[in-house]
């Protein structure tokens, strides 16, 4: 047998992004199961805030303006 994905049922299945078994927006994974902005989440679900300008892309994250030097990264990190 193989997981499905199943939107909140606590498991992180392809094409989900992350799981963290509520339908909760503003938590980090959003109830479609994507990374929300300003979030990275674990396999097991649990979110946490990053920072954007830390030199890190990580999350939602889609550059860094430090590695970005053409200036192609807006302040939020897209």
């Amino acid at each position: 047998c193989q997981p499905f994905a199943k939107c909140g049922d606590g498991l992180t299945v392809f094409p989900e992004q992350c799981d963290d078994s509520n339908a909760a927006p503003g938590d980090g994974c959003s109830a479609t199961c994507k990374v929300e902005l300003g979030y990275k989440c674990d396999d097991a679900g649990v979110c946490s805030p990053t920072t954007c300008g830390d030199g890190v892309v990580e999350g939602a994250e889609m550059c860094e303006p430090s590695l970005t030097p053409d200036g192609g990264c807006t302040a939020q990190c897209q």
